[in-house]
């Protein structure tokens, strides 16, 4: 994309990167910063791939009209933004839904037959997401007219926990919070905890571990795979893999698996030396998206970009990964184009499109399942992927 005149005539993409941080608004300041240095007619696109990144970004494209590309992040919208009289067509989720994440969760739990459910989370909205999605999917299972689920929520209201913070020293431990809620729900089977942040994840595992050899925290856990990390199988620094085993499972989400998108990581490697994570194909569909929009409606004006990226992501001839040049000139020709890339097929749902819900609108199907951890057989640990009882789905 980044060849003179391949796109338009005179003109290159170029890429500015913005260091976004953990904090939105940092995220928000310097990417007002970089939009106000280069003026907004003169970015084609905004593509964000971190919540800091997300919810720093997204307010400012939505109000400029820039097609904005979320590629990873967990967070809905309408978790930090009222969207309700904004015009969201521009703004584009090229990954999984949470939503969906969290019923999948619920599937296991109902498949798998736990009887007495705990739900622990944060107190972000992020958080809140996930354990309202669960108690509506397991409501649905018990009203099942052939083999429902018998079991129940141990808590009738989630148990919330407050985020550790510098500036509130006095705040529980998850530890501490993990002893109050046994103490209150001795009888749990399962526990399905949220919280975001990989130190978070970690530190609230390594808790339930030592908790685990006093006062009986010995539940089953079952969490989304924010802390699906190398590190967490790390039998040193993290020291927990071996106490997870048969026990713990993540409920995940990422790009539809491809032999494309395998032939992408490949490419990585050899080409950049680079190793490609769950979201790299995302971030590089996104930006051949935003190409054969420029490319065919030979503009870089808002409007044309965004048409074009609907348009491009279906119902025209087929073009893959691995054929991005020929595509572009195929766009260029005025041929539509149906880009399918190295994260699976694009095909943006619109709004309202075939009925679907209001959360599926400008997203893309994405690959749903379930992994735990198991021992590898020479003294370590590796994710493995279930297919019992719930197998990997598209959705």
């Amino acid at each position: 994309l980044q060849e003179d005149g391949l796109l338009i005539d005179g003109r290159k993409i170029r890429l500015h990167p913005v260091d976004a941080t953990d904090d939105k608004a940092v995220a928000g300041e310097r990417a007002q910063d970089k939009l106000d240095e280069l003026g907004a007619d003169n970015v084609v696109a905004i593509i964000s791939a971190t919540g800091a990144g997300h919810q720093g970004s997204l307010q400012m494209a939505v109000d400029n009209g820039i097609p904005h590309f979320e590629i990873a992040s967990g967070s809905r919208d309408d978790e930090f933004m009222d969207v309700a009289n904004l015009d969201m067509t521009s703004a584009f989720q090229l990954r999984a839904l949470c939503p969906y994440l969290a019923e999948l969760a619920a599937e296991f739990i109902y498949k798998k037959g736990y009887q007495n459910v705990g739900l622990m989370r944060g107190t972000k909205a992020h958080d809140i997401t996930h354990t309202d999605a669960i108690r509506a999917k397991l409501a649905e299972y018990a009203a099942l007219p052939t083999d429902p689920w018998t079991g129940t929520i141990v808590n009738v209201d989630d148990y919330v926990m407050e985020y550790p913070d510098s500036d509130s020293p006095d705040v529980q431990t998850w530890r501490e919070h993990q002893a109050d809620f046994i103490a209150d729900y001795p009888d749990v089977d399962v526990v399905f905890f949220h919280l975001r942040g990989d130190s978070n994840n970690f530190s609230f595992l390594k808790d339930a571990k030592a908790l685990d050899g006093t006062t009986g925290f010995d539940a089953d856990i079952v969490t989304c795979d924010m802390a699906r990390k190398p590190a967490l199988l790390d039998p040193v620094d993290t020291n927990v893999a071996d106490w997870l085993e048969g026990r713990f499972f993540f409920a995940g989400r990422g790009p539809i698996s491809s032999d494309l998108g395998d032939q992408f990581t490949a490419d990585l490697d050899s080409r950049f030396g680079k190793t490609a994570d769950r979201w790299s194909k995302t971030g590089y569909d996104a930006l051949v998206l935003v190409g054969l929009a420029v490319a065919s409606a030979q503009s870089t004006a808002h409007a044309e970009v965004k048409a074009g990226i609907y348009a491009h992501s279906k119902l025209g001839t087929k073009v893959e990964y691995g054929d991005v040049a020929n595509g572009v000139q195929m766009a260029r020709n005025g041929m539509d184009i149906d880009y399918d890339g190295a994260s699976g097929t694009l095909d943006i749902r619109e709004f309202g499109e075939q009925g679907v819900l209001e959360a599926d609108d400008r997203t893309v199907a994405g690959e749903y399942y379930i992994d735990d951890i198991i021992s590898d057989g020479s003294g370590g640990f590796e994710y493995n992927r279930l297919t019992d009882p719930v197998p990997p789905t598209i959705r």
